[in-house]
């Protein structure tokens, strides 16, 4: 679910942005059905995927996490990586989020045609309810793990997400941080 992640670190290709976005959507490495433009983000986002799980600011917020969210530790990093980079917006980038998200979605509906049934529900889905653009809404911590725990197939304390972010909002603060210097580096 970290979406914003993923568009930022695409820079601003929209091209790169959309494979990015739906990388999840893609198993193997054989491209053929998939339309060309979105080859490279689908490539960028495992790279992206890798790099986080791999991170040692992220594996060690996530064991300390797991006492608490245990089997949802990562997934509730994703989530407060995209709240935390959303609050802080103005310090990674240069356009206004909602201006770089409109833009976005603005290209990424002209294209929409072009992509599978799933992926193009999905773009319209996220167009409409500008979910992306609330990001920085502290209620987002509860709704996205409410969304996730109805699609996970074991029950899981990821209903905490907001109430443990609260109570440990500096040890997920200091991992972003590391884990942000780091990425740009790597990826822009």
């Amino acid at each position: 679910m970290n979406y914003l992640g993923h568009l930022y670190f695409s820079g601003d290709s929209h091209q790169l942005m959309t494979g990015n976005l739906l990388g999840d959507f893609f198993k193997g490495n054989k491209f053929d059905h998939i339309p060309d433009f979105l080859h490279r983000g689908i490539r960028l986002h495992r790279k992206i995927d890798s790099f986080m799980d791999n991170h040692p600011a992220v594996v060690d917020l996530n064991r300390k996490l797991y006492k608490d969210l245990p089997k949802v530790s990562p997934i509730v990093t994703d989530i407060v990586f995209d709240h935390l980079l959303a609050m802080r917006w103005d310090n990674y980038h240069t356009k206004k989020r909602t201006d770089f998200l409109n833009a976005f979605f603005t290209y990424a509906l002209s294209r929409k045609h072009e992509l599978p049934a799933n992926c193009s529900l999905l773009i319209q889905r996220l167009a409409d309810h500008k979910m992306i653009h609330k990001y920085d809404d502290p209620i987002i911590l509860e709704r996205i793990p409410e969304y996730i725990q109805s699609r996970l197939s074991f029950p899981s304390k990821i209903h905490r997400t907001r109430e443990v972010f609260e109570e440990q909002e500096d040890l997920f603060s200091e991992a972003f941080d590391r884990y942000m210097e780091d990425a740009k580096k790597e990826f822009l």
